[in-house]
């Protein structure tokens, strides 16, 4: 158990206190009682907790309005606590106990109040930890199941302090070697609530205390939360730190750095000038990563854009199976090749965008990229180039079948709706709509894009990712598909179940 910074610890608590709201009646009723509590408050924010202590406590015996009553015990008990992290205001012991005793008698009646639950468990884990320093794992784990039970109820609130005590909760979950649970309350704050630079720094030192496979995993979940620079500085930190270690982790921290930098929109070359760019060029001297940083660096130059240029996240090797979570390697350098050509053709180099949409659709002999082909023919549509379209069909159709099949066979769910995606919208194109039964047509891969977008959506408790969505595009696709085809009721139908 890790004993917990005291002026740390009442900081939280009182950061609480400040945004806990009151409805009370009382203003007509107990106007001295109000008066003192006016009092009491500046005292408090002043520092001056005895005098705090003073005034809330008069006040209480004052006050007639059990609202206004309860209210001045939670500010005793908060005042008590705040006296307690400074040893000059007497015996931090009998302050805590005297603040929770208080506590006890607010949440009597205010058994919702996740603030003062939060300050509860608080108490009890700090008594937690000192008697744990003192040899006692009884009392110890007694106060630790105490708080644990507070926690829980803190974070039950949806108002705007969740977050603050869904961390508490996390640290508290961390600090008792749970570390597993604690990643579980780490991933909802990350997904769910905005993070400072400092609470993204004290998430990042949590998880690398664990490893590099730890870390990865906060970065991805921070990249998924839209932190898409602080996830490429924090895993180059990390790769230099491991500097030439031969650890399959630091694969995965550089292949979070192309997913990170696939998510911007600057100018490719802008990263060969920046800061960021230098970091990933003092690569070249890592004995285990340096071809790999070699090639996101070529890659932006856009020189050199043939497949051979590429092999060393080509032949990066990964599990049969959609990852846990993220991206595999080849992926994930697939994901900034087509990101590379989605920036050139919206700066109107079309043939460069082209470069990089076929770059990334053969980068692998073994498996093409449904996603690429599909960028690639997006743009020959939008430019009404429907001779390219016919070609590509003619290119890569087979490549795509072979594909789709070997996806199935491994279960890779996400990339079997790409492939099904792709072709649906292929056919589309050329207006092959077909029917249910016929394989080569866009009604059967769309409705089974349908189908895998729907089992991708039930497997997850998140929103799922755009990429994997039946989007209404798509939708609109479909349904001319039906109505072209005489089906008209199901064009609707879809429509309202979508």
């Amino acid at each position: 158990m890790i004993t917990r910074n005291m002026t740390g610890f009442f900081l939280t608590a009182v950061m609480a206190c400040w945004t806990l709201g009151f409805v009370t009646n009382a203003w007509a009723q107990d106007p001295a009682a109000i008066d003192l509590e006016k009092r009491g408050r500046a005292a408090l924010e002043s520092g001056s907790y005895p005098d705090a202590l003073k005034y809330f406590s008069e006040g209480s015996s004052r006050a007639s309005d059990p609202n206004l009553k309860a209210r001045l015990h939670f500010r005793q008990a908060v005042t008590l606590q705040q006296m307690a992290g400074n040893p000059e205001f007497g015996d931090p012991k009998n302050q805590l106990r005297r603040a929770a005793r208080m506590y006890h008698v607010y949440l009597k009646t205010n058994p919702d109040s996740a603030a003062a639950a939060n300050n509860l468990a608080k108490i009890y884990e700090q008594f937690g930890n000192e008697f744990v320093e003192a040899a006692n794992p009884e009392q110890a784990r007694r106060h630790f199941i105490r708080a644990e039970e507070n926690y829980k109820k803190a974070v039950k609130t949806t108002g705007a302090r969740q977050g603050m005590y869904l961390k508490n909760y996390a640290d508290f979950l961390e600090g008792a070697g749970n570390w597993e649970r604690a990643k579980i309350i780490y991933a909802q704050i990350i997904a769910e609530h905005p993070l400072s630079p400092a609470l993204q720094q004290s998430m990042a030192d949590s998880y690398g205390k664990r490893g590099l496979d730890d870390l990865a995993e906060y970065l991805w979940n921070l990249l998924d939360a839209g932190y898409v620079r602080q996830s490429t500085d924090f895993a180059l930190d990390a790769i230099q730190k491991s500097s030439n270690q031969n650890d399959k982790s630091r694969i995965e921290l550089l292949t979070i750095v192309c997913a990170s930098l696939a998510e911007q929109t600057e100018d490719r070359r802008s990263l060969l000038e920046s800061e960021t760019g230098g970091q990933i060029s003092a690569l070249a001297k890592d004995k285990f990563l340096a071809e790999g940083a070699a090639e996101i660096i070529r890659l932006h130059q856009g020189r050199e854009l043939n497949p051979g240029q590429y092999r060393w996240w080509a032949e990066r090797k990964f599990q049969h199976e959609d990852p846990a979570i993220g991206l595999w390697p080849v992926d994930g350098f697939r994901a900034l090749i087509r990101s590379l050509g989605s920036r050139s053709k919206r700066s109107g180099d079309p043939r460069l965008a082209e470069a990089y949409f076929r770059l990334a659709a053969d980068l692998q002999e073994w498996e093409i990229d449904p996603m690429a082909v599909r960028a690639l023919v997006q743009m020959h549509a939008e430019a009404n180039s429907f001779k390219k379209i016919d070609e590509a069909l003619s290119q890569y159709q087979i490549r795509l079948f072979e594909g789709k099949g070997q996806a199935y066979r491994e279960s890779q769910v996400g990339k079997i709706f790409q492939y099904h995606q792709t072709l649906g919208e292929l056919y589309a194109l050329i207006e092959r709509w077909g029917d249910s039964g016929r394989v080569d047509s866009a009604i059967f891969q769309l409705e089974h894009a349908r189908e895998k977008s729907m089992v991708l959506q039930n497997r997850s408790s998140k929103a799922l990712p755009e990429k994997y969505q039946f989007t209404p595009p798509m939708v609109d696709i479909l349904a001319t598909g039906y109505k072209n085809t005489g089906k008209a009721v199901q064009a609707t139908e879809l429509r309202i179940q979508q």
